[in-house]
């Protein structure tokens, strides 16, 4: 059958390439035990992020022994509160490049170009401040447009393409 279940993201990884998401979340009073949903879908999908709570409707399946969504809706959605970002540290796109793997940096630029994944979902965007320019992978890209500028907080991080992960450790490449 099929259920309709609410819970707290814990865990959030936005496909952009097929506009879904895996999404783990607990659900209190559950034995606050986690439940995996295998490509959620819904129009709000790339806005969600973790802390989140959500409502999901879809069937089970197990899969290697656990049970979990497969392929659910989104039904509603509610933010979390956004974080204080008192301890991130105003940083220009030169030093955040030079900065260590989840260092928490705010950088301020003009959005120069969306990338868009399969149907045409926003993926990320090129931030340009002078000279310098970084791109921001994720939903935030859905709420930007070409010439905003935007301030922008979050932890460092380095991103290779999945499909070349195996190359990238076996050659010790960090990624971009």
């Amino acid at each position: 059958g099929s259920y309709t279940l609410t819970g707290v993201i814990t865990d959030y990884n936005f496909n952009a390439s097929y506009g879904d998401a895996n999404v783990t979340i607990v659900i209190e009073g559950f034995d606050d035990k986690p439940m995996y949903c295998y490509q959620l879908k819904g129009d709000d999908v790339a806005k969600i992020k973790v802390g989140d709570t959500i409502t999901v409707t879809g069937t089970t399946k197990k899969y290697n022994g656990t049970v979990e969504f497969d392929r659910p809706s989104l039904d509603a959605y509610e933010a979390a509160p956004l974080p204080d970002i008192t301890d991130y540290v105003s940083s220009t796109i030169a030093e955040v490049r030079a900065a260590e793997a989840g260092a928490l940096v705010k950088i301020t630029g003009v959005v120069a170009r969306i990338t868009y994944a399969n149907g045409m979902v926003p993926s990320g965007f090129m931030l340009v401040s002078g000279a310098d320019s970084i791109y921001v992978y994720g939903a935030i890209a859905s709420q930007v447009a070409i010439g905003n500028t935007v301030e922008v907080a979050g932890a460092k991080t380095y991103w290779v393409l999945e499909t070349e992960q195996s190359n990238a450790n076996k050659f010790g490449y960090k990624g971009c």
